[in-house]
């Protein structure tokens, strides 16, 4: 059990000395160096000693006094002066284009005592001189005194009669505790395999529906589980409530099917005044039906069938018209559409159309009188003269003239001078 402590002490803390060998036996210096640095080999330790802390229960500071500290300090700064020069040198050699003699070694063919040897074995290439070879040579003696101090630690850990009492009373109370539970265990489940095949018997009556628990004998239900009995409960309140619950369930579908059929019933309702509403405009007259489905835009109908569009119904946005999600929407647009048309010498001196009207023009231009367009064209090319002319209402006129291009009314070079000052204007 104290060897065991040794052990752990000894794979973490050679950890970053049998790596380092591995990568010097496989010609990589400059890894090899890296793994050698004060920071790796302290680590090691350090981990070593964290290992051992969390084996034995026991703070790592305890572990730590165990340990010849500032002996281990003051080879670890010799192995960090000696790692520094060799990496110079060698950086200074590598760049000339010095080469490592050719070994390979295996994982299995490396252990921590390697790493002295394998930098010994640098040290000897005729081609990297006597300075580096020194040096390697040099810290290759530090690598071994670290080594030889490391194997001490493993000796002085497994020679620690504390540690090995608080490893060993450690163990002692993880073997209690396992014993507890085992104890635990197994009277829990003798307990639960008791209740079970008392409440076997229950559970078979409480799957043979709701009415069934009217039949359960007295003894059984005292060997009953809180669940058990609230389930037994809720299956007797379920047998009395059943007819309810399919009464009432039977009322919801009923009063469903009838909100679908009254939403269906208005719908149709609607179509059929949209229709009519459609009818009647094309005729010319419409009654206070058509009046009350036309809403707010009923003066705007009214106006339509007499010929007496407002300036506001051109450039004031009205929104949707009605009946806009049916057919017989477009009669109304159309009309709009005409009526925007005609009426443009009374609106383009001074207002700009919506967005409603635009879309009103755009989506009837084919069914609108072809001279009609080309004459809205030629009104908004001569309005684009003036304001080339004196750079009033640029953005305003070019808008008309994008319009007046949708609409294929073609727009002349008055409309691309106006269009190009609005869009360089600040």
């Amino acid at each position: 059990m104290v060897a065991k402590l040794g052990a752990l002490f000894h794979d973490a803390a050679f950890g970053p000395v049998t790596h380092a060998a591995r990568l010097l036996a496989n010609d990589q210096l400059e890894a090899g160096l890296t793994a050698l640095r004060r920071d790796e080999l302290m680590g090691g330790v350090r981990h070593g000693v964290e290992r051992i802390a969390s084996a034995a229960g026991a703070p790592a500071l305890k572990v730590f006094r165990r340990l010849p500290m500032d002996h281990l300090e003051v080879l670890i700064e010799n192995v960090e002066t000696s790692q520094r020069q060799v990496a110079t040198l060698w950086g200074a050699q590598a760049s000339q284009g010095a080469e490592l003699p050719a070994q390979k070694l295996t994982a299995a063919d490396v252990d921590p005592s390697k790493v002295a040897h394998e930098l010994r074995r640098i040290a000897e290439a005729p081609d990297h001189g006597d300075e580096l070879s020194a040096a390697l040579t040099t810290l290759a003696n530090q690598a071994d005194e670290w080594v030889a101090a490391l194997l001490d630690c493993c000796s002085l850990l497994e020679d620690a009669p504390d540690l090995a009492r608080a490893y060993r009373r450690r163990g002692r109370k993880r073997l209690a505790m396992a014993i507890a539970v085992t104890i635990l265990v197994t009277g829990a489940a003798t307990w639960l395999t008791r209740r079970h095949l008392a409440q076997t018997r229950l559970d078979a009556q409480l799957g043979a529906g709701a009415c069934a628990v009217e039949s359960i004998a007295p003894a059984d239900l005292a060997h009953a589980s809180a669940d058990q009995r609230a389930a037994i409960e809720g299956l007797r309140r379920q047998c009395e409530d059943g007819r309810e619950r399919e009464r009432q369930a039977i009322e919801s579908r009923r009063l469903a099917d009838e909100q679908r059929r009254a939403t269906e019933r208005r719908k149709q309702e609607r179509l059929e005044q949209c229709a009519q509403l459609g009818r009647h405009f094309e005729a010319g007259k419409l009654d206070d039906a058509d009046v009350k489905i036309a809403g707010k835009h009923a003066g705007l109908l009214g106006r339509l069938l007499a010929g007496k569009l407002a300036l506001d119904d051109v450039s004031d946005e009205l929104g949707e018209l009605p009946c806009a999600d049916t057919a017989a929407v477009k009669p109304l647009r159309h009309a709009y559409a005409r009526a925007v048309l005609d009426s443009m010498l009374a609106w383009l001196p001074s207002r700009s159309p919506s967005k409603a009207a635009q879309r009103a023009l755009i989506e009837h231009r084919a069914e609108l009188p072809r001279q009609g367009i080309m004459l809205f064209g030629g009104h908004i090319e001569m309005m684009a003269a003036r304001s080339v002319a004196t750079g009033v209402a640029l953005r305003r006129h070019a808008a008309l003239c994008a319009l007046s291009a949708t609409l294929e009314a073609k727009p002349g070079v008055n409309c691309a001078a106006v269009v190009k000052l609005a869009r360089d204007a600040p």
